[in-house]
């Protein structure tokens, strides 16, 4: 999670398995959503801080500012037992839940999952905010209208919500005043689920604004209602509390990302069917993550055009293909008759040997599959004589960096030329996820058209 500053909470904190025993502590939350508590006592009355395994069952705490707090999934970072002075231990926290203390065995059951996404208001592209000045700029008018809420269809009946908040003026308002909306994705289930079913919702829509806004984009608030958890309005009304969320990125970057819509590969407005294109995203997500992962990971340090960053995306490249296609050399049944005629003939010797040799020659090269994944985009990687060069290059460099056979060091990419190549295959790349998405040719021709980015990597 995005963290803009560091902040620590001081309090009490105790085991959910030990409320009588309260120990002093400071919490510290870093950006990344990096999270550590600090105690100067130990949890249990024997004064030692070590557990046998390191890992600790839930921990509660009452702190400054937040309240009651739940930490989950905690285990020892450092710990030291002294004599005769107190015993400071240092304790990784995986999730920090604010507004509630749960107890020791009680599950973590939600019905809504709220967040927001770095650039989610630019991708959306929607403001309730309007102005207008008269003439000669002497007099101007603010209007705010409230934007309606939109919602779509998740799988296993679950829903998506586009929502806003605002902060409105109040008095006195005559020397300044300030409107701020703010875009948040509210994730919904008439069923209470576990957080860990939202959070891998969350997860794949973060990705996918990750992919549609062209930067690794993290999420930069989340909080949770639960239909079991409520507050009471001075009119005696119930509503569901707020529970704030801090978790860490599996993906991120120290710097924020710089936004800009016009270097997003698509927007929100540029999608026919929000419905349509969540249901493509999460019926292939499994089938595209190796390649998605890869894809995002060598962009994760995005000026360092090494080895390393050809190495996963042309994994990348390949993976996509084997996942999505079931192409082979032979039929099944064609290949097993081959392979049992070959060992029986094969000297015993040299039959584990054959085993091993035949387990993936079935396979297609990894120039075919290049061939195959670039072919719905030909168009938009020159003539027959250019792409049949990239992909030759391709190869002769994956061949290269993979076995560093010095033949093969005269056919590689120059370390120039690897620049040009990388960013060929994350353009080979964003087209076919365009394709899984939905975006048919003539939108796919569309973006590449609008999109100095992309065109830019096609054109190198």
């Amino acid at each position: 999670m995005r963290i803009p500053v560091e902040h620590s909470l001081s309090g009490n904190f105790w085991l959910a398995t030990n409320e009588g025993r309260k120990v002093p502590g400071n919490l510290t939350v870093r950006d990344g959503g990096s999270i550590e508590l600090e105690i100067l006592e130990a949890f249990n009355e024997t004064g030692n801080a070590l557990f046998d395994d390191q890992e600790l069952p839930r921990i509660c705490g009452l702190v400054e500012k937040e309240g009651f707090v739940t930490l989950e999934n905690c285990f020892f970072t450092s710990s030291m037992h002294s004599f005769g002075v107190p015993a400071k231990s240092v304790i990784h926290v995986g999730q920090l839940i604010c507004g509630v203390a749960y107890e020791k065995n009680e599950q973590i059951l939600l019905n809504s999952f709220c967040f927001s996404v770095e650039g989610l208001d630019e991708w959306i592209g929607l403001s309730g905010i309007s102005t207008q000045y008269h003439e000669n700029c002497s007099e101007m008018d603010i209007k705010f209208r409230q934007i309606n809420k939109v919602q779509y269809v998740l799988p296993s009946e679950m829903k998506l919500e586009i929502a806003y908040s605002y902060n409105l003026p109040g008095p006195p308002y005559w020397r300044e005043t300030t409107i701020k909306q703010k875009a948040h994705l509210v994730i919904k289930s008439e069923t209470p689920r576990q957080l860990s079913e939202f959070q891998g919702v969350v997860h794949r829509i973060t990705n996918l604004l990750s992919l549609a806004i062209d930067e690794t984009v993290a999420v930069d608030e989340a909080s949770y209602t639960s239909e079991s958890i409520t507050d009471e309005l001075a009119s005696g009304k119930l509503i569901p509390r707020q529970i704030k969320l801090i978790y860490p990125s599996i993906s991120f970057l120290q710097s924020p990302p710089r936004i800009n819509f016009r270097s997003m590969l698509f927007r929100l407005k540029n999608i026919k069917d929000f419905n349509r294109t969540l249901k493509n995203w999460f019926e292939a997500y499994d089938v595209v993550w190796p390649s998605l992962g890869l894809y995002f990971n060598s962009r994760l340090q995005p000026n360092k055009y090494n080895e390393g960053k050809f190495l996963a995306l042309a994994q990348g490249v390949e993976s996509l293909h084997r996942r999505s296609a079931d192409e082979t050399h032979f039929a099944d049944a064609e290949f097993d008759e081959l392979v049992e005629t070959l060992i029986e003939t094969c000297p015993d010797t040299y039959k584990e040997w054959l085993k091993g040799k035949m387990t993936y020659a079935n396979e297609i090269p990894l120039r075919k599959r290049l061939t195959r994944v670039m072919k719905p985009f030909q168009r938009h990687f020159g003539n027959a004589k250019s792409r049949s060069s990239l992909i030759a290059k391709i190869v002769d460099t994956r061949n290269y960096f993979t076995h560093w056979d010095e033949s093969l060091k005269s056919k590689a990419a120059s370390s120039g030329q690897l620049y040009g190549i990388c960013l060929k295959l994350e353009a080979m790349l964003q087209l076919s996820f365009l394709a899984i998405l939905g975006f048919d040719e003539d939108e796919i021709d569309a973006i590449v058209k609008n999109n100095h980015r992309l065109s830019q990597k096609l054109r190198l």
